[in-house]
């Protein structure tokens, strides 16, 4: 959603630089493009010896339109 991006895009840099797990809650576009509430989670995967940089990042995003829709 566009008032999300700029929370978003911070979040991810911060946890880029400091390889360190995210969460948060945005809205995101369907295929017929109205947008859903979503909450994120991401984590980084470091190499065998658990140093460095993260190798790769995996994510995980829950539905969680209704309930955000209730409590407005």
């Amino acid at each position: 959603h566009p008032d999300d991006r700029a929370r978003v895009r911070d979040a991810r840099a911060r946890a880029i630089a400091a390889g360190e797990p995210y969460a948060m809650e945005l809205r995101l576009r369907r295929h017929d493009g109205r947008y859903c509430w979503f909450a994120a989670r991401v984590a980084p995967v470091r190499d065998e010896h658990g140093g460095g940089g993260a190798v790769a990042w995996y994510g995980a995003a829950l539905d969680i339109d209704a309930r955000r829709r209730a409590e407005e």
